[in-house]
């Protein structure tokens, strides 16, 4: 299918050619945009037709990729890079797409040096270089409306994180703007392992606590789809991901008030 994204939007696609069905597809399979503003709206569909254009997806076990698949999966990782200045998931080539969950090989090692090998069921993953899989019914779960999660969100911040090939610090800051990122992202981090410690309920996913490239995910998909409670009761990381990422969604829901499931986000 490139190539007929490729005659669509050639080498820069816009917002211009962005067929009205696909702006229908996207009112019912990403909640959020109709929380953007027109102009976030024309950013966004711009970088959903170069994904498309850009990135070869593919059915597994049998699963049909559609119009909707695309644009659901394309939509949200575009959402990622609305306001970034920054090349759109370069190391990505591939999106592979399951109908349920899959099964993943893993390598296992105890504290006495003893390696197992498991497999283990999989709703989502990114490889370093190359692809992400997904689970179709967990991104129609994730996805019926703006809830806690979204393995979209989740497995695509894996393909930002590493960008700039360290993992110190986003490649698109620098001066203060680093520190900032740098002091809500440690500090939080470390409070959520001391929660997870003690045993203690936490608002963020206690996934995030397993290392920093899973609290970045974590605190992506809250960033995005709990951003007024997130800010609320952590402050400091709302405020790097919004350093990080550009955007304000905690503002943006609250100039929504028409938006009925948006209250308690």
């Amino acid at each position: 299918m490139s190539g007929f994204f490729a005659r669509l939007f050639g080498e820069s696609p816009r917002e211009s050619q962005f067929p009205d069905s696909w702006r229908t597809l996207l009112a019912e399979c990403m909640p959020c945009h109709r929380l953007l503003d027109p102009g976030e709206q024309r950013r966004l569909h711009a970088i959903v037709g170069s994904l498309l254009n850009e990135k070869f997806f593919e059915g597994c076990n049998g699963f049909e990729i559609t119009d909707r698949v695309r644009l659901t999966i394309a939509s949200h990782a575009a959402l990622l890079l609305l306001n970034l200045e920054t090349a759109r998931f370069p190391s990505l080539k591939s999106i592979l797409v399951y109908p349920d969950t899959f099964i993943a090989p893993r390598t296992y090692e105890d504290d006495l040096g003893l390696v197992s090998e498991l497999d283990e069921e999989l709703v989502g993953e990114s490889w370093e270089l190359g692809a992400v899989i997904f689970s179709w019914r967990e991104i129609e779960e994730d996805t019926r409306s703006i809830g806690p999660r979204n393995v979209i969100l989740h497995e695509f911040a894996h393909q930002i994180d590493p960008m700039d090939g360290n993992g110190d610090w986003p490649p698109h800051l620098d001066g203060e703007a680093i520190d900032q990122w740098l002091d809500g992202f440690d500090c939080e981090y470390a409070r959520l392992l001391k929660a997870v410690q003690k045993g203690s309920r936490t608002f963020i996913d206690e996934y995030g606590a397993e290392d920093p490239a899973e609290f970045f995910a974590v605190g992506t998909e809250t960033f995005f789809n709990r951003p007024r409670r997130l800010q609320q009761q952590h402050p400091r990381l709302y405020d790097a991901f919004r350093t990080f990422y550009r955007q304000d969604p905690a503002r943006r829901m609250a100039t929504q008030a028409a938006a009925g499931d948006c209250g308690a986000l």
